[in-house]
């Protein structure tokens, strides 16, 4: 009898995801293996750090367990479920289903020779890749893109920023470090769909509300207040 693991799902915690996977198609066989034990073997992974083929022999096969988690990443399962728990948690906290507001960094990380994007950043010194983070005010996580690190993080701002535009109707504020500050591209984003505050240290450097400036503005897409 499988004893379980740490990672496994408890029985409430799958009541709140199980809707969202596809169910067994009518015709044909039924599926051998239980979606359950899927997604268990899929944070046995995650949380585990380990190759796919080190899986334990008392979940499925990996390389079915491999087969269903890029399946259900290219339907979008994974970022449907993450939504969904974040609106739950938000709506918890006694705020709006949706975020108005965010913050936005990056952080970088050493790579290997391994495959995948990485490139070399001259200001820091460090070939790997870069990880563009954008969270609302509770720090639950909006979007997230990994870049090489010579991709810059006001350039990537702007694809992060366009691609919750239409989803996220109230989205309107983002706080963001002075890094994010000379890019022609991201002030004409910002002029016409949000309003952006800049900190620098946790002193608040910069503002500019775009909704309300009937103006040009500077091409630097922050007006400094201090």
């Amino acid at each position: 009898m499988r004893s379980g693991y740490p990672t496994d799902l408890m029985n409430n915690e799958w009541s709140v995801i199980q809707r969202y996977f596809p169910r067994p198609k009518k015709q044909g066989r039924p599926p051998k293996h239980a979606k359950r034990m899927m997604v268990n073997a899929i944070l046995y992974i995650l949380r585990a750090g380990c190759a796919w083929r080190l899986l334990p022999n008392d979940f499925p096969p990996h390389k079915t367990v491999y087969h269903y988690f890029w399946l259900w990443r290219k339907q979008g399962l994974w970022k449907k479920i993450h939504d969904k728990l974040r609106q739950r948690t938000r709506i918890k906290a006694g705020r709006e289903l949706e975020p108005s507001a965010g913050i936005i960094d990056s952080q970088f990380v050493k790579t290997t020779d391994m495959a995948g994007d990485k490139g070399y950043d001259g200001g820091k010194k460090i070939k790997g890749r870069r990880r563009h983070i954008m969270v609302d005010v509770l720090g639950l996580i909006i979007v997230v893109s990994v870049t090489a690190a010579s991709v810059q993080e006001r350039n990537e701002a702007r694809k992060m920023l366009e691609s919750i535009k239409n989803w996220m109707p109230r989205f309107e504020l983002i706080w963001a470090d002075s890094g994010y500050r000379q890019s022609h591209s991201l002030a004409n984003f910002m002029l016409n769909n949000l309003t952006i505050a800049a900190y620098d240290h946790f002193n608040l450097i910069a503002f500019a509300s775009w909704h309300f400036r009937p103006f040009p503005i500077s091409p630097f897409a922050f007006e400094i207040i201090a």
